[in-house]
């Protein structure tokens, strides 16, 4: 009986910590943790907003882990992940103060995915909501798809990665343009 108790115990335990440690970081350590890495590498910092059920979310993060795509968005970005917009049975996943950064950064009412890219100090440089003269005031890409918002993903890649060149752009910009025929 008492070594049935200990392992009850023990499994008890090591479920606790198991939860503790998937317990997410608030949004502005991992933004500055990135920051850190990016300054040190001569990089900006990609901040992707996404959610557990958001599937335009997971077409993005699989377009930009696709073997052939991943090496270039690196060479130029450290890129991290914020958890916003759960549902309520999942707001365990949100990163504590993703919200406050989402708006922050001109996010509020935009959808996810959204993104903004910030040099190392934190200033905004760019965001997936494109300007009034490229289309409907405030629309944000997402994961671009359509002929305007793969231009201004190519924007945003144009003003902020310094080490990717017009080549790899054109490369991104073609397998967007073909991944965007499937849906």
């Amino acid at each position: 009986m008492r070594k049935r108790l200990v392992w009850m115990l023990a499994a008890s335990l090591v479920s606790t910590l198991a939860l503790a440690g998937d317990t997410p970081k608030p949004a502005a350590d991992v933004v500055a943790a990135a920051s850190k890495i990016a300054k040190k590498e001569g990089k900006n910092v990609m901040v992707l907003f996404h959610a557990s059920w958001c599937g335009w979310c997971k077409r993005l993060d699989a377009f930009m882990t696709r073997a052939d795509m991943k090496p270039l968005f690196e060479a130029s970005y450290t890129i991290v992940h914020l958890d916003v917009l759960e549902q309520p049975d999942k707001k365990n996943l949100e990163n504590p103060g993703g919200a406050d950064m989402l708006k922050q950064l001109g996010g509020e009412n935009q959808g996810i995915p959204y993104f903004a890219v910030v040099d190392p100090s934190g200033k905004v440089l760019i965001t997936s909501k494109m300007p009034s003269d490229k289309q409907p005031a405030g629309a944000n890409i997402g994961c671009p798809a359509t002929a305007e918002e793969i231009g201004w993903f190519d924007t945003i890649l144009a003003k902020t990665a310094p080490k990717m060149s017009k080549a790899q752009r054109e490369k991104i910009r073609a397998a967007l343009e073909e991944q965007a025929k499937g849906f």
